[in-house]
């Protein structure tokens, strides 16, 4: 096998920790455009495993929220339609409770300490996008989780 082909099928393991919590979502990528969202858990350091989607996570483009319930992600997949979109999702899966056909530039996820109607903390999703992509009603978004 040449470097080259060697170098093309390498995964690559990128992590993004919560920050009130001892949780990690951990993105596998490769082998090819498949991407695997692990869950892990860092007091007992064992790793739930997730679901793949053949699609583009960059995760400079991803947050978990501060107690690691959710995770929004933007996924770029030119085969199937909107082509991007911003979703909210229980780790490891990419299952979206909540979509934007939109490409978001900025995800954040936080923790409101408000309390919702069902005894859960409010969770606040603020993403930046260019002007006029969002409709006001689109800009932000509240799970309890």
């Amino acid at each position: 096998m040449s470097p080259s082909k060697a170098r093309r099928s390498a995964a690559r393991v990128e992590a993004i920790i919560a920050r009130n919590a001892a949780v990690a979502v951990i993105f596998r990528r490769g082998p090819s455009r498949r991407v695997r969202m692990l869950k892990w858990n860092l007091r007992s350091d064992r790793i739930e495993e997730g679901q793949w989607i053949e699609a583009g996570v960059p995760v400079t483009r991803c947050d978990l929220s501060p107690n690691g319930e959710l995770v929004a992600c933007f996924v770029a997949s030119y085969r199937r339609r909107p082509g991007t979109w911003t979703a909210i999702s229980r780790p490891p899966f990419f299952t979206a409770l909540a979509v934007w056909p939109i490409s978001a530039t900025r995800i954040s996820i936080s923790t409101n300490p408000r309390v919702t109607s069902s005894g859960m903390p409010e969770v606040r999703v603020g993403m930046s996008v260019p002007a006029g992509r969002l409709q006001p009603w689109q800009q932000s978004l509240s799970l309890g989780c």
